[in-house]
């Protein structure tokens, strides 16, 4: 579904017309897939935009597979010069949202787009503090005006305004709030210790084995004729 929609866009074509040509093999696209995991935490969990989070053995097989690993950090107050997107800075902003920001609407990412809190044309940044993910949809609302919104600079959560005077509070779902860093730093906390646990317990129940059954003594050796 992605690849179809990615294909049909570059082209400029229906989707209908981007499925019948990629079956037909007379086109190719590539998709970016997102895997987040805190890299700083032992045993932590990883997550898939559209998906949630996945076990820490899956999060590492596919890590392995990935053709470039972003510190997300350094992302954070990245700023590009044009009204587009790009690919690293939309990772960091899905990361905080999850899904569409919207309160009404968990629209996943690969169908969201990119709303400047602050229009670019009134001198908004393309940086990742003054963009949410939005669906089509709510996208349009607010380009319309009749919603307004802020966003706390610490925990990503939003105040949506509408122009009936009534007001939303929005708590940020995606992996790199600092809800859900806390959460995934207790797993991997949760995860060490079983492990420490089960390496005592396996050594206890060893010793106890060889006390109950100890070795046989060492045969002495045959006299030398």
């Amino acid at each position: 579904e992605n690849r179809v929609r990615k294909y049909a866009k570059q082209h400029k074509i229906t989707e209908v017309e981007a499925f019948q040509q990629l079956i037909a093999g007379e086109g190719t696209t590539d998709i970016l897939l997102n895997i987040y995991r805190a890299h700083d935490v032992d045993g932590a969990p990883g997550w898939i935009p559209g998906i949630g989070y996945i076990p820490a053995a899956q999060a590492e097989d596919l890590a392995s597979r990935a053709s470039t690993v972003r510190d997300m950090d350094e992302l954070y107050d990245k700023e590009a010069g044009t009204y587009e997107t790009p690919d690293d800075i939309r990772s960091v902003v899905v990361g905080w949202d999850g899904t569409c920001s919207d309160p009404y609407c968990d629209s996943h990412e690969d169908r969201t787009q990119m709303d400047h809190r602050i229009d670019y044309e009134d001198g908004g940044p393309t940086t990742a503090s003054n963009l949410s993910s939005k669906c089509p949809t709510h996208h349009n609302v607010k380009t319309d005006g009749r919603v307004f919104y802020l966003i706390d600079p610490h925990t990503r959560d939003k105040y949506f305004l509408y122009e009936d005077g009534t007001w939303v509070l929005v708590e940020a779902k995606g992996p790199l709030t600092p809800k859900e860093r806390h959460w995934v730093q207790s797993v991997g906390q949760r995860v060490s210790k079983r492990r420490a646990r089960k390496r005592a317990e396996s050594q206890m129940k060893r010793e106890e084995e060889l006390r109950s059954n100890p070795p046989p003594p060492p045969e002495d050796d045959p006299p030398p004729f």
